[in-house]
């Protein structure tokens, strides 16, 4: 305990805030004078399970004592965490902590589509995802008063740069805090102590080329970064891979169905009892894993445990979850209603629940320790095909292993192919440094600071290049980049400058940007509202296609293949319901029916907007939760293709009126021509407008008109 520092080492009014902990951890105390009695930026790459949230508070508290005899209301707190539910877990903890210090909080993610820099003027903690941070941070130079008072950046999960669809966006928006930082740093005002510089604090699972995220973030000597190992975890782990033989000419699903016999003996073997996290890749193995261990695990419940789970799962709307957590089995994805999950997540945190059978998404959202993690299977499925799960993915699997306040060690187990049990083996052992994916997605961000002037032609196109992740890591391994070994720093950058290039001249081609003879860059019309809605490059290019005399079953086609919804792919468990909602000589069905059965994403979006505009039940949990991400994201397309419309008149009426019209559909979640009108008011949901329109209160003028006793009787 010699080396761990005290609560007491923090001034008296600020130690509440820490009155969890007996003392600081190894981790902690190690740069405990770095983040508390300097104002370097850090980068801490630390295991999972270190204590890094107390870091970010050792940091806010550092600000609040710099502003203790000043207006704390003059500053902004930014924080980045790439999960929702991790956001809003922080927002209920932090404004407990920080609000008597006079720090108001808000998350801002993308449940929170209507909020914008006016409405976080009131705020000084700003809890946000990349992608929100990015959407708002798209017009900074409309609200700079907002942004120049922003003084610390902290990132959570900084590795999520490794990850080929949302890396990028946290690359984005740490350089436009960097671009921020420069604008305005000559508008500091002179009587202000304090100057113009972000300070950037930024954690990370443990990766091994952490000095490359510190050279990115910010200049020595005024950032320091610090690599923990494995050893400074807390809670011991053991870390153990199984391979098991695969027959190559099966399916993966036939691999991961044999993996629920091998559970019950290595439970047994491995959990002493305590509480097992098992990962799964797909929400249908989830399910049939959690009624394989009902069925095949015997699970020692005391009569205290039994009544809670007892009077959990009688709360539960979901029979089949409600099956398996009477037997101290539950099971958690996406697909679930909110409740339903919040529910078994505070089942398996308080204990009562002994197994918790979840998808890969939950490792890197909600805290939910465990004893024992096991990740069965190491094959996902993503886009139509199989690949394996990335290190990053991993790594925070096993990271959920060890509950620091109940156990000293921990097991994660791995079970894959005997084929791919080397690469895991190698994967858990040294780690692979961190890659940028900015050249991915390098499109849609160009265009975003052009529109927002950062990038104005090639030599500042260059500069801005300078300043993101990729350019640093492209002088360290280019091939990675597609870039030959062996060069200068100079062929590099010219290099990047072509793959940069190569990009523009995609955005010139589409009418997004216009270049001069000179190579000065402006951003068109179109290309200002693709920045503005924040909508993909392919889905833009798919808008400059329309003719302009598309009707409404057309226009409605075309935003459901935006690319927006490629994630939401169709499962086989989905059939059924879809076809239902499409074709059903027994009951309502949708508007406009699709062509023979339901086989893509994209009809599987049609027909779930159709469904959700027409009133119609949809009795899977599953496509319930994904129509609310469905149509928050349909309306925001359908206002960005209004815009694109508008521009591109007098010969595009009937598209416009239609878009229109299905914008407002988007909005009211009912056909423009719906007899459901009462569900718009508030406290009226499906089935009141359904027995309201029965009654022939079709329109809001029958329902003014009616004696309230008939409303009564309704």
């Amino acid at each position: 305990m010699d080396n761990f520092r005290s609560i007491d080492d923090i001034p008296s009014p600020y130690r509440n805030i820490f009155t969890e902990y007996p003392c600081f951890n190894a981790v902690q105390s190690q740069v405990l004078d770095d983040i508390l009695y300097t104002d370097n930026s850090v980068v801490v790459s630390a295991p999972t399970g270190s204590g890094k949230t107390a870091i970010f508070e050792l940091a806010v508290v550092r600000l609040l004592i710099q502003y203790e005899n000043l207006d704390v209301s003059k500053i902004k707190i930014i924080y980045i965490c790439p999960i929702k539910a991790l956001c809003h877990e922080k927002l209920i903890d932090w404004h407990k902590k920080f609000s008597p210090f006079g720090l108001n909080s808000v998350a801002a993610t993308g449940d929170s589509d209507n909020m914008d820099f006016q409405h976080l003027a009131n705020y000084n903690l700003i809890i946000s995802t990349p992608e929100k941070w990015d959407s708002l941070t798209r017009r900074w130079r409309d609200n700079e008063k907002v942004v120049q008072v922003v003084k610390l950046f902290m990132i959570d999960e900084v590795h999520l740069l490794n990850e080929e669809d949302r890396g990028s966006t946290l690359e984005v928006i740490v350089c436009r805090m960097k671009t921020v930082e420069n604008c305005l740093s000559y508008c500091a005002n002179e009587n202000n102590v304090f100057n113009q510089k972000i300070r950037f604090i930024a954690v990370s699972a443990t990766v091994p080329n952490v000095e490359d995220i510190a050279e990115w973030i910010g200049k020595t000597p005024h950032i320091k970064f610090y690599r923990f190992s494995e050893e400074m975890r807390p809670v011991k782990l053991k870390k153990i891979i199984y391979g098991y033989n695969y027959n190559p000419k099966t399916s993966p699903f036939k691999f991961d169905i044999s993996l629920n016999y091998k559970l019950p003996s290595l439970m047994m073997q491995y959990s002493e009892g305590k509480p097992t996290l098992i990962f799964c890749s797909t929400r249908k193995s989830v399910e049939m894993t959690a009624n394989h261990l009902v069925h095949s695990l015997k699970i020692h419940l005391n009569e205290e445990q039994r009544q809670k789970l007892l009077d959990v799962a009688n709360m539960i709307t979901d029979s089949k979850a409600k099956i398996t957590v009477k037997h101290g089995v539950g099971y958690h994805h996406a697909g679930m209603i909110h409740e339903t999950r919040h529910a078994i997540e505070n089942l398996f945190r308080n204990g009562d629940l002994p197994v918790l059978v979840t998808t890969s998404t939950l490792a890197m959202g909600v805290n939910l320790p465990a004893h024992l993690v096991i990740v069965k299977s190491t094959k996902c499925y993503d886009n139509g095909g199989f690949r394996d799960y990335t290190e990053t993915a991993i790594h925070q699997m096993i990271g959920r292993a060890g509950r620091p306040q109940f156990d000293t060690s921990a097991t994660a187990l791995i079970l894959t192919s005997n084929e791919d049990k080397p690469k895991f083996e190698k994967m858990v052992g040294c780690g692979q440094p961190i890659e940028s994916n900015l050249h991915r997605h390098l499109t849609e961000h160009l265009n975003a600071e052009i529109v927002l002037r950062t990038i104005t032609g090639l030599d500042v196109a260059m500069q801005w290049l300078s300043s993101t992740f990729l350019y640093v890591r492209a002088k360290k391994n280019p091939y990675h980049y597609g870039i030959r070994g062996g060069f200068t720093q100079n062929q590099i950058d010219k290099k990047l400058l072509e793959i940069c290039q190569i990009d523009l001249n995609k955005l010139v081609k589409t009418g997004m940007i216009t270049m001069d003879q000179n190579i000065v860059i402006t951003p068109t019309v179109t290309g200002k509202i693709m920045a503005k809605y924040y909508v993909d490059f392919e889905t833009m290019k798919l808008f400059t296609q329309i003719s302009g005399t598309e009707i409404l079953i057309q226009i409605l086609a075309l935003i459901s293949k935006c690319r927006e919804f490629a994630p939401m792919r169709l499962r086989v468990n989905d059939k059924k319901t879809l076809n239902l909602l499409n074709k059903n000589s027994s009951k309502d069905t949708i508007r406009f029916p699709l062509n023979g059965r339901i086989k893509t994403w994209d009809m599987k979006v049609n027909c779930i907007i159709q469904a959700v505009l027409g009133n119609l039940d949809i009795l899977d949990h599953s496509i319930l939760t994904e129509s609310l991400t469905i149509m928050r994201n349909g309306e925001r397309i359908a206002k960005c293709l209004i815009e694109y419309l508008e521009t591109r008149r007098p010969n595009c009426y009937s598209a416009l009126l239609n878009t229109i019209i299905l914008g407002k559909c988007f909005h009211a979640r009912l056909w423009e021509n719906s007899p459901y009108v009462s569900k718009q008011l508030s406290g009226i949901g499906s089935v009141m407008s359904n027995q309201l329109a029965n009654a022939g209160k079709t329109t809001f003028k029958k329902i003014m008109e009616s004696n309230p006793r008939d409303i009564e009787l309704v």
